[in-house]
């Protein structure tokens, strides 16, 4: 029926939460297991004290973002199906989240020699 869930779409939700939340917790350790490598002993606390605090932030603008994105999207003209509108949500969440990861490597890679 139209407007319903039905099993295939609450699994595939599922495992796809399930993915972010695992691949979230693998890049926050191994994030916090660099740095702990790469910083003196005496700052270690205080650099992980300002990642768990930049963590946080996130934890709290992500929902923030994510609600203004579906509130400026399903307002859209009733021409355009609820499927498309959902779609462009999570496309434009994952397009996001790729970017980050660009991001993240390039600015590793070019400063590569001056964590080490």
């Amino acid at each position: 029926e139209t407007g319903t869930t039905n099993h295939k779409t609450i699994i595939f939700l599922g495992f796809t939460m399930a993915a972010n939340r695992i691949f979230g917790n693998i890049l926050f350790s191994g994030t916090l297991m660099t740095v702990n490598q790469v910083v003196p002993a005496n700052h270690r606390r205080v650099l992980n004290n300002l990642l768990l605090l930049g963590g946080s932030c996130v934890k709290v603008l992500a929902p923030l973002f994510a609600g203004a994105l579906v509130a400026s999207i399903f307002p859209w003209k009733d021409t355009i199906s609820s499927q498309i509108k959902v779609a462009t949500v999570y496309s434009t969440l994952g397009i996001l989240q790729i970017a980050v990861a660009i991001a993240t490597t390039h600015y590793l890679k070019q400063n590569k020699n001056e964590l080490l």
